[in-house]
């Protein structure tokens, strides 16, 4: 996976690859390489993380907290996403099992989660270009590969409005604030 994100025409970019994930038992290991580039000062890191389902468990109590410490949370996020045009949108996948029939049923559940993701997609942000989309099916192997690649554009004045109201939110909410910087404590990296 690779993610370019590009703020102010270009003067702030951010460059994350993930160049593999690997199964080991139920965890997954994920190496990640960091690079950023900011009016001319460049920076980079590269970790390995692992992912197993304690680390999936804390993630979703995590965000039930978020959702308890901010009153309508998903309006607050449904409005930003609106904010939200999307410019480029191409996504292909290769699927094959080795054996045509399972191959062939395989494309079509691929096809119906790909339209399935790309009709919420379309209720939740603008989309200002046709999406592309395909999936080709291999009937004499086994593989799977997809590629996702979009381009959006957002304002930094929507992002700060959004910021603003997620602050009036979580105020009205009981505990709200005080909930947020304990969440906002607990993501920060540990110095040991």
């Amino acid at each position: 996976m690779q993610f370019d994100i590009k703020l102010l025409w270009g003067m702030v970019r951010y460059h994350l690859v993930i160049p593999f994930a690997r199964f080991r038992g139920s965890s997954v290991k994920l190496q990640t390489d960091r690079r950023g580039h900011s009016l001319g000062v460049n920076s980079g890191t590269s970790t390995e993380e692992s992912v197993d389902a304690e680390t999936v468990k804390n993630t979703f109590e995590k965000v039930r907290d978020m959702l308890r410490f901010t009153l309508d949370l998903t309006e607050v996020v449904k409005r930003m996403l609106r904010n939200i045009r999307l410019k480029e949108w191409s996504w292909t996948t290769t699927v094959g099992t080795g054996d045509a029939v399972s191959t062939a049923m395989t494309t079509g559940l691929a096809w119906s989660v790909k339209t399935s993701a790309l009709g919420v997609l379309s209720q939740l942000v603008r989309l200002q270009t046709s999406p592309e989309m395909s999936v080709t099916p291999l009937f004499n192997a086994t593989a799977f590969s997809t590629r996702l690649q979009f381009k959006a554009k957002i304002r930094v004045a929507a992002v700060a409005m959004s910021g603003v109201r997620l602050l009036i939110h979580a105020g009205r909410a009981k505990g709200g604030l005080s909930g947020w910087f304990r969440l906002l404590k607990d993501l920060q990296p540990r110095r040991v």
